[in-house]
């Protein structure tokens, strides 16, 4: 469930299966709506959007390109997030490693390190009401599919 305009184009298609590079995506849209402070494909209806993401490669605009390395990071990550090909996409291990390489930069040291994911998603740019409580389920899922599991693995190895 969620917002078509944050569903990863093989859940709208109809994928029989599908893993946890869906949530790859989401996080990845949610972040870019959140850096670029607008709801991605502002202008069209959700059913159209998610249409338009899914059978013809419609993604947000590219951010632009500056000299903060943060910006600079994320954008890479958002990008490789929102690859049409789910195996492309950034496990959630991979995606929780830059953001807390961004955390660090912002704030850094031992006291920052205690910052949830999503705290530290949120103090790149403040979103309000649901957008921030749809990006901490986001991120709180890519944190448990990057834990080890019973087995000793970890659930997201990627894809």
């Amino acid at each position: 469930s969620g917002s078509l305009r944050y569903m990863a184009p093989e859940v709208y298609l109809g994928a029989a299966t599908y893993g946890s590079a869906v949530d790859i995506w989401s996080a990845s849209m949610v972040t870019w709506a959140a850096i670029a402070r607008q709801r991605p494909f502002g202008a069209l209806a959700d059913c159209h959007a998610v249409e338009l993401v899914a059978k013809h490669g419609l993604r947000p605009p590219v951010l632009p390109a500056t000299d903060n390395v943060h910006h600079t990071r994320l954008a890479h990550v958002i990008e490789r997030g929102l690859s049409a090909d789910a195996r492309s996409r950034p496990c959630a291990a991979e995606m929780l490693r830059e953001l807390a390489k961004v955390q660090e930069s912002l704030g850094g040291g031992a006291g920052t390190a205690r910052l949830s994911p999503a705290k530290a998603a949120g103090k790149l740019r403040g979103v309000g009401g649901k957008l921030q409580k749809f990006r901490h389920g986001v991120l709180n899922r890519l944190v448990a599919a990057s834990r080890p599991q019973p087995g000793g693995k970890a659930l997201d190895k990627g894809g």
